[in-house]
């Protein structure tokens, strides 16, 4: 997963910093390497053990065998954890080698060349050692992958920009064009630790310091993530809700190039099975979601709701963490019973309020497709029903909306949220 993440940060370096042979990047990674040990080295003699142990780990991946290393790694090992003293002496030691550190990585940055996502880890790690320089060109580049219709390298990028400049993120340096992207419904955020992006609308109302309750809409099967994201968006209307739609996988059938040009192949070979897919959605989602409660005040409980394929996600958070579920409102939501193999209990009182909507008219009602082998909205929401049912989850409702088809039924999602927020649900 690392290594595909990598392939997707792509950093396009200047002409100027044109491909070098192989050796003038190795002898610049050892440079590196050895100004790193003995950083990890003056973290050991100050009884900085957690961050020398960062140290020495990053020191280890340029060079193994770098000067200094593994005498600091004894060192560290044998201190007990950190001193009293250790979150002072090592702020105090980096802001000492902070810049010559950084300055090394540039040389490296030059030295790797063409190899666009070593270059692109050499630059982020000189940002971690020395920001001021260096972030707003990396947020520049950020912007420019966004301009060019690929919000996704963007948003990963940023992402990357905001772990590496710690201080600048707890200070809110780049919240400001975050809100005014997402005021405007075209937010797209990614994660440091996650392949997973997503689309992100604040409320025009949005201030920093307020929190927020979350809709996560999931598109169905089409796989028109920002079509349907702007649906959601229009629909909320005035609502200060925070909506959410994540490109998941598990939402649709065939995954190709074309529909996800965001993922590498590889990953999407990877996840050929539904239920990977939706540990990948999961897994992906949670980290979004983390970055906007840290961020933008979102609450920890989240509502859902899935159009189609986009049901499948949908339940299958509610049954593997409903600790974390608000609400949920599937709309002509698929469902398969494995969704709910294996998953816990409902909460006690009953779990939270769930609204499945289906259509009178949807043409997928009884058989999908029309193909009388594979069963229908109306068989796959009574599979669901019952599973709720099993689990112990009993606020649950199900309406058939007269003359609706296949449809995502946004309008109905919200009018749900609307009940369950202001205590009317029942």
């Amino acid at each position: 997963m690392k290594r595909a993440l990598a392939v997707l940060l792509l950093l396009f370096v200047p002409a100027a910093a044109a491909a070098k042979d192989a050796a003038a990047a190795e002898k610049a990674r050892k440079a590196v390497a050895a100004e790193v040990a003995k950083y990890a080295s003056a973290c050991a003699a100050a009884g900085a053990k957690a961050e020398g142990l960062r140290a020495a780990a990053e020191a280890g991946s340029l060079d193994a065998e770098a000067p200094g290393l593994a005498e600091a790694k004894e060192r560290l090992d044998a201190l007990e954890g950190d001193a009293a003293t250790a979150d002072a002496a090592a702020k105090k030691q980096r802001a000492a080698s902070g810049p010559a550190l950084a300055k090394l990585y540039d040389k490296l940055v030059t030295a790797e060349g063409d190899d666009t996502t070593a270059a692109t880890e050499a630059l982020l790690r000189a940002v971690a050692w020395d920001p001021k320089p260096r972030a707003g060109a990396v947020k520049k580049r950020a912007d420019e992958a966004t301009e060019a219709n690929r919000p996704w390298e963007g948003a990963r990028l940023m992402a990357r920009l905001r772990a590496a400049d710690s201080d600048g993120t707890k200070a809110g340096k780049y919240d400001a064009s975050d809100v005014d992207l997402g005021k405007s419904n075209k937010l797209m955020l990614g994660s440091s630790e996650h392949l997973l992006v997503a689309w992100v609308s604040l409320p025009k109302s949005w201030k920093k310091g307020g929190r927020y309750p979350v809709m996560i809409g999931v598109e169905g099967a089409g796989s028109n993530f920002q079509g349907y994201f702007g649906g959601l968006c229009s629909s909320r209307g005035s609502r200060d809700v925070i909506a959410v739609t994540p490109v998941t996988l598990s939402n649709t059938n065939a995954l190709d190039q074309k529909t996800y040009p965001m993922y590498p192949q590889a990953v999407l070979d990877e996840h050929r099975d539904q239920m990977k897919r939706c540990e990948f959605d999961g897994a992906g989602v949670e980290a979004i979601l983390a970055d906007l409660r840290a961020r933008f005040g979102a609450e920890e409980k989240c509502f859902g709701t899935g159009f189609s394929g986009g049901g499948m996600f949908t339940y299958w958070r509610l049954f593997r963490t409903p600790e974390k579920v608000r609400g949920i409102a599937p709309a002509c939501g698929n469902f398969l019973p494995q969704v709910a193999t294996g998953a816990p209990k409902a909460p006690e009182g009953g779990g939270p309020p769930i609204h499945l909507m289906t259509g009178e008219k949807d043409p997928h009602r009884v058989h999908t497709h029309g193909d009388p082998n594979q069963p229908g909205i109306e068989d796959q929401t009574n599979w669901a029903e019952a599973a709720l049912k099993d689990l112990g989850y009993t606020h649950v409702r199900r309406t058939m909306f007269p003359g609706v088809g296949h449809d995502s039924l946004q309008g109905k999602a919200w009018e749900f949220v609307d009940e369950v927020l202001s205590g009317k649900w029942k």
